[in-house]
């Protein structure tokens, strides 16, 4: 009889949590039924997502904040307290949050009865690990980085420690395996974070001289975070060094800075050199990358906490052949390690060195042969393999 997982996300499908794509599909590609719950449910992203495969998830949408007032969330204080004891203000309107939103995963656990519990993020592990109260379905919590970062920073680890006793913990890098290391005192299992390298393939067709333009690339939210602001500087400075590199810079992504970040370019005199892409069908970032030089990954510590624990984006580049430049900001020099540049620093000027070195070091073609040689360490089937052993671990599968 097939096994049943029931992955457990924020958002589904969502560009910035491809992974979780992969895993469901992964699962549903070694005959496992699958049911997805999430606050959210983008159904334009999951046709995209899914309209090529013969078998596709069950998707359940939780509650939004106004079906959880309507549902009770008031009235459900008591159940907060008793339930979140750990949290650092059980009486707050977070808690009430949390514990209802538990209490409906908890009515749908009974109704669909899987055999497994998977939930991608550590607060989704916490509803998890309280909708289960009581009961003997295993759960895997698989941390990402926010959730060891900014959650942390804000939350504590009281609840992961008092919640996840009996949970299994996994992660994707050094950088969160440390974290929790440190925190909980637990080992986490390591899984990789693997890429499709049938979509994800190399320009074959890169010279031996850099060109002119050179075209430098940006992916990700237009957060703080990821940076971009510091490319923008970056493509200031080298185009003040080197005007006949004739730099380009893609960017693309969508987010809260956009306005900021267009009244940067324009101030800064780039408006010609640089062009906002939005935010890309998942299926064309491929190409984007494969016609672009250099991956900038800029990321940047955030008074919040957040931090960069992988970066999926780099790997993703790394296996079209880019050539990266990243800081080294959580667990990126782990991530790029082998087949980028990592800064001395967080700032512009430390940027672009990282850049000038890259084009007096490296060619196009030997980037090329340097980053997919590095990327095949992350593997879409080695990711599958590991999650398959790790369901089968906890279920105490031959």
């Amino acid at each position: 009889m097939k096994k049943h997982v029931l992955i457990i996300a924020s958002e589904f499908p969502t560009y910035s949590e491809t992974f979780v794509v992969d895993h469901v599909k992964g699962m549903l590609s070694l005959e496992w039924n699958v049911s997805v719950a999430a606050n959210k449910i983008d159904q334009k992203s999951f046709d995209n997502c899914f309209s090529d495969c013969s078998v596709q998830p069950a998707v359940f949408q939780l509650s939004s904040f106004f079906r959880l007032v309507r549902g009770g969330i008031f009235r459900d204080l008591r159940r907060a307290v008793e339930s979140i004891a750990s949290h650092p203000n059980p009486n707050s309107l977070n808690a009430r949050l949390i514990a209802v939103k538990a209490q409906r995963l908890s009515e749908l656990i009974q109704t669909i009865r899987p055999d497994l519990v998977h939930a991608h993020f550590g607060p989704n592990g916490v509803l998890a690990a309280i909708a289960l109260e009581n009961n003997t379905i295993p759960l895997i919590v698989n941390f990402h980085g926010y959730d060891v970062t900014a959650y942390t920073k804000k939350f504590g680890w009281n609840m992961y420690q008092s919640l996840l006793k009996t949970a299994t913990l996994v992660g994707h890098s050094q950088f969160v395996s440390r974290r929790i290391l440190r925190n909980l005192g637990r080992q986490i299992e390591l899984v990789v974070m693997g890429v499709d390298t049938g979509r994800f393939s190399p320009n074959i067709g890169k010279t031996q001289v850099w060109p002119s333009p050179l075209k430098l690339l940006s992916v990700g939210r237009l957060t703080t975070c990821k940076g971009h602001d510091i490319a923008i500087d970056t493509v200031k400075l080298l185009n003040a060094r080197h005007p006949n590199w004739n730099i380009e810079l893609v960017v693309v992504g969508s987010g809260e800075e956009q306005e900021r970040l267009t009244k940067r370019i324009k101030f800064a005199g780039l408006s010609g050199n640089i062009r906002f892409r939005g935010s890309l069908d998942y299926r064309h970032i491929p190409g984007v990358m494969q016609s672009a030089d250099i991956l900038l990954v800029c990321s940047q510590p955030t008074p919040d906490g957040s931090e960069e624990a992988f970066c999926r984006v780099a790997v993703e580049a790394m296996a079209c052949g880019m050539a990266i430049v990243a800081t080294p900001c959580g667990g990126l020099p782990d991530t790029v390690d082998g087949a980028g540049y990592v800064t001395s620093g967080f700032d512009a000027a430390s940027i672009a060195e990282a850049v000038e070195l890259l084009v007096s070091s490296e060619t196009p073609a030997s980037a090329v042969e340097i980053s997919v040689k590095a990327a095949k360490k992350y593997d879409i089937k080695k990711m599958m393999d590991d999650y398959k052993l790790i369901s089968e671990k906890v279920l105490l599968l031959p």
